[in-house]
């Protein structure tokens, strides 16, 4: 279920107040003075933060804790990070377009970035002694998003236990410079998992009063699980401050064990989030979940697709809770659906669900029989209209007549 504004289980409690007042803490009134002399001392504070990062061993990869040292070392990076970036950033001229490849190409240098490749094999020669340490690698990345008032998006990723950390900033042109208008890190976690791993954002457009906004996502990092949890959030830039206004913050559960780390999208008036989690079926072991909301000012409602097929969807419909399935379901039979969904919906956390057959009914279109049993004895039959977004039409302990020929049920795998 996807929470609006709420605290991750994953890190220590009041996550989105403490990520709000650890921006806060260090959100800049205007745009920095372009200085040269600030941007070399800042690479040289930012190179300090790093070696102090650079004295503490990952470990044996089996303790997800954090200690204090470590805490304060990694919010000592965040805050060196932040300085450099906006410095440099200060001294990058408004007047002509921005070369994303020459930013990244300068904050690598300038910050004496280095990343592993991947898929590379490396010699014991090729790798430093402080080799996998937190800190080790360091990596930056940046965008631009054009438009009249373009927009420079930059990334930078260091390495801590079991996974990295992630700080966004984006950047807008003003008459004194490029300023910071957005930031967003990790507040100090106790837990490798506070961290942002796998970190992925997406700008969108500007409309038609100049507004947008970042939908982002990240992987809370655990050292023995492809298991985990997919942190992501739709953040406004407010005016004044890097702090953003957060209209949606979700955490759900993840399986990335096939390199899918979920994707994001920002349009300009819909936004979408896909990555897979477990199903109800234990023998289906994970599906794709897709979380679409339309955006309008600060206004999100999730709208469809839902699931990517009727199997999914019975899937989605009833680990929802009603009032979220019941905008999925048939008006007209919205009670008994509702008496339906709750007895299944509380057996989801103690039965054993198993899809056994999925038909397409004659004489309608585009329905479809999903049959789901529980414990293997109870089947319910569940009907899904596809015509249009998919929609709960009835749920039954008996078939349909008219609903069969050809089982669907392994075309619909989207595992």
């Amino acid at each position: 279920m996807t929470r609006f504004a709420t605290a991750s289980p994953l890190c220590r409690g009041g996550f989105l107040a403490a990520f709000v007042l650890a921006l806060a803490s260090r959100a800049m009134a205007g745009p920095t003075a372009c200085s040269q002399a600030d941007i070399e001392r800042t690479a040289a504070g930012l190179q300090q933060a790093r070696q102090t990062l650079l004295r503490l061993p990952i470990g044996d990869g089996l303790n997800p804790e954090v200690s204090e040292p470590a805490r304060r070392a990694i919010g000592g990076m965040q805050g060196a990070l932040n300085e450099f970036i906006v410095a440099y950033m200060a001294c990058l001229s408004v007047a002509k377009e921005p070369n994303v490849s020459t930013i990244g190409s300068d904050l690598s240098r300038l910050g004496n970035a280095f990343a592993l490749e991947r898929g590379r094999s490396y010699s014991s020669d090729e790798l430093p002694a402080n080799f996998a340490n937190y800190g080790f690698e360091l990596s930056f990345e940046v965008r631009a998003m054009p438009g009249p008032k373009p927009r420079i998006g930059i990334t930078a990723e260091f390495s801590i236990e079991c996974g990295s950390d992630t700080v966004l900033w984006v950047f807008s042109p003003e008459s004194e410079g490029w300023r910071e208008v957005l930031r967003w890190e990790s507040p100090p976690y106790d837990t490798v998992a506070g961290a942002f791993w796998v970190f992925e954002y997406s700008m969108s457009p500007a409309d038609s009063n100049g507004e947008w906004y970042v939908v982002t996502k990240n992987i809370a990092p655990w050292c023995s699980s492809t298991w985990s949890g997919i942190r992501y959030a739709v953040l406004r830039p407010v005016s004044g401050t890097p702090v953003p206004r957060v209209l949606l913050s979700a955490d759900e559960s993840i399986w990335w064990g096939n390199e899918d780390f979920g994707r994001v999208q920002a349009n300009r008036e819909d936004f979408e989030v896909r990555y897979h989690a477990a199903s109800i079926d234990g023998g289906v072991h994970n599906r794709e979940v897709i979380r679409r909301y339309s955006i309008h000012g600060d206004s999100i409602r999730r709208i469809a697709p839902v699931a990517a097929s009727p199997r999914d969807f019975v899937d989605e419909w009833i680990n929802l809770p009603w009032p979220e399935a019941a905008q999925w379901s048939d008006r007209g039979s919205l009670g008994r659906l509702q008496f339906s969904h709750q007895d299944l919906h509380e057996a989801s956390s103690h039965r054993g669900f198993m899809f056994e057959s999925v038909y397409l009914c004659s004489g309608a279109r585009d329905l479809y029989q999903v049959e789901v049993s529980l414990d293997d004895k109870d089947s319910y039959f569940f009907l899904v209209s596809a015509d249009g977004p998919l929609t709960m039409k009835a749920v039954s302990k008996r078939p349909r007549p008219g609903c069969g020929g050809n089982d669907l049920l392994d075309s619909m795998a989207t595992n």
